[in-house]
């Protein structure tokens, strides 16, 4: 999804703080209702818990740095980079379906 939604935010043109705040609101539903489906159905052990913790602790941290990123890029150069990640991520998926 997070491809599709990468693309789909480039192609409505918005500007990056926009573009930010709405991929953080897919996101953060998007996770809620995994977690809490997932919970329900007792695919949760304490230490999944313990790491799921260090991780949210990292995607706060990377979050914070993406919004420090882009106030330093204009609206073309973010872009640019955005097509390159998702060419890259693209070309990767590509390669483990052949595989």
């Amino acid at each position: 999804m997070g491809a599709l939604l990468g693309i789909y935010v480039l192609l409505r043109g918005w500007e990056p703080n926009e573009a930010r705040g709405n991929m953080s609101v897919v996101f953060a539903v998007t996770t809620i209702f995994t977690v809490a489906t997932q919970l329900m159905s007792g695919m949760y052990t304490m230490d999944l818990l313990k790491l799921s913790v260090i991780g949210m602790a990292g995607a706060c941290c990377g979050n914070l740095i993406g919004v420090r990123v882009g106030r330093i890029f204009d609206r073309q150069r973010l872009t640019k980079i955005i097509l390159v990640f998702l060419t890259i991520f693209a070309f990767s998926l590509f390669m483990r379906g052949i595989k």
